[in-house]
């Protein structure tokens, strides 16, 4: 078996590095425009660079791979995954966030996934978080649930799908953006000035009552902390400190490890997963819905209009 990682930056350099010690596929195919970034990267990993097989351009690719990681910037996501799928017959994905940067580029993409009966999941990780599959199992159905993310500069509009994300995973609910004061970051974004970034915040709802804030603020110092709250108990989880504290009704305070699995480690078992039909994160289509209303915030307040393609990645 075979398979493609696109992009071998930052991450897609770990989503190969998972699936090498994996040892599912006897060929991992890696497209990276740039050869020095790719071996720079294999450095990093601390994998030697003859393990990959290494293309440049996506028209040399062979016709028999299995599963693909499209792990590149979101502007040129749509193109990639459609080429895969119509030229190199690739029916299994995992795509990074942000998936894609319109609500046309999405039902496009589902209508291609739908005609060729593709399936492709968005790399939402947090689901993997045993300490949230724990909170999950311990929220009562049709109970409210409150949850506050508090943060910096994180970067809320490319990262707060996460925790949309998890906020729709632990609810099974779906989410409606309903207010926001957000401010355009105007500080150089690290992926270039094609892209936009925010601050401020963000609150959703669902039908059943469950609330999300999530804050972003410039002078907050810290790690994300995020913090959940259901039947008079409270999960308070830290990314820094990789530290999850409980305070139950009594006022009883338990601490324990906030397990945070790593890209590294997470996208080969998310492909033993999707391959045994058990796979935990969301469909393309599935998450278009909280997508698309973060798309029509982010055009509003960087002055772009609703419906064009919204300069997140």
């Amino acid at each position: 078996m075979k398979a493609l990682v696109v992009g071998f930056g930052g991450m897609g350099c770990r989503h190969a590095f998972s699936l090498f010690l994996g040892k599912e596929y006897s060929e991992i195919f890696v497209i990276e425009p740039n050869y020095q970034a790719f071996l720079d990267n294999c450095q990093r990993i601390q994998i030697s660079a003859s393990n990959f097989s290494y293309v440049k351009e996506i028209n040399q690719l062979p016709d028999d791979i299995e599963f693909a990681v499209i792990a590149t910037t979101s502007n040129i996501r749509l193109n990639i995954f459609k080429y895969l799928i119509l030229k190199k017959n690739i029916k299994k994905f995992l795509l990074e966030k942000v998936v894609f940067q319109s609500e046309s580029q999405f039902l496009e993409a589902i209508s291609i996934i739908e005609k060729y009966q593709v399936t492709a999941f968005c790399n939402f990780v947090n689901r993997y978080f045993p300490n949230y599959r724990l909170i999950k199992n311990q929220i009562i159905k049709n109970k409210p649930v409150t949850m506050i993310v508090s943060g910096g500069e994180f970067g809320l509009a490319c990262n707060s799908l996460h925790y949309v994300d998890l906020f729709q995973y632990l609810t099974t609910s779906l989410p409606r953006l309903v207010s926001y004061n957000l401010i355009e970051n105007t500080r150089k974004h690290k992926r270039g000035n094609q892209y936009k970034e925010i601050i401020g915040q963000m609150s959703w709802v669902t039908e059943s009552g469950d609330k999300l804030v999530i804050n972003s603020q410039l002078e907050r110092i810290g790690d994300v902390e995020i913090s959940i709250q259901f039947e008079q108990n409270v999960h308070i989880l830290n990314e820094g400190s990789c530290r999850h504290l409980v305070i139950d009704r009594d006022n009883n305070i338990s601490d324990s490890k906030f397990e945070i699995l790593y890209t590294s480690v997470l996208t080969n078992i998310i492909d033993l997963d999707i391959k045994n039909g058990t796979c935990l994160l969301p469909l393309v289509q599935d998450t278009k819905y909280i997508h698309c209303q973060l798309f029509n915030c982010v055009n509003s307040i960087v002055g772009i209009s609703l419906g064009e393609n919204t300069p997140i990645t």
